[in-house]
């Protein structure tokens, strides 16, 4: 189970983000290695899904729940049916896809701009490799 998170970087939630880049990484490999032995990969990277973990997660009121939430059961048919067609790759509902292929064609540094200023981490130090959000400020304040 991979996550629409594959595709981005998730500040504050970097962990599961990477958790999520590496199932996108292996399900793309995976099928080259397994050809010719009758089995079968297919990986499904909802968006935001009507379950549990988005209120456990703190992630309700985020800009990404407020475009769209899919049903589970809505989720869990389109990967079923993905896997029984052959796909590799299965991205339910159309917010998600586009979503997908945005993150793919907008250069790096944007995208994290766009995900890091809501989440309080100053993009420019990123790129210049001095990290970012509160902490990284004390440190260049000299707070430690």
């Amino acid at each position: 189970m991979a996550s629409i998170a594959a595709f981005e970087p998730d500040p504050k939630q970097a962990v599961y983000g990477a958790t999520k880049a590496y199932v996108l990484s292996l399900t793309e490999a995976m099928p080259e290695e397994l050809r010719g032995s009758g089995v079968q990969v297919s990986r499904l990277a909802p968006g935001p899904t009507e379950t549990e973990w988005g209120a456990q997660a703190g992630m309700l009121g985020t800009r990404l729940f407020r475009l769209g939430v899919l049903d589970a059961s809505r989720v869990a048919r389109a990967g079923h049916d993905g896997l029984r067609l052959g796909k590799t790759v299965v991205i339910p509902g159309l917010n998600n896809r586009i979503l997908a292929l945005a993150v793919r064609l907008t250069p790096r540094f944007l995208v994290c701009q766009d995900l890091c200023l809501p989440a309080g981490i100053d993009p420019a130090a990123l790129r210049t490799g001095r990290g970012g959000g509160a902490g990284a400020r004390d440190r260049r304040a000299g707070r430690h």
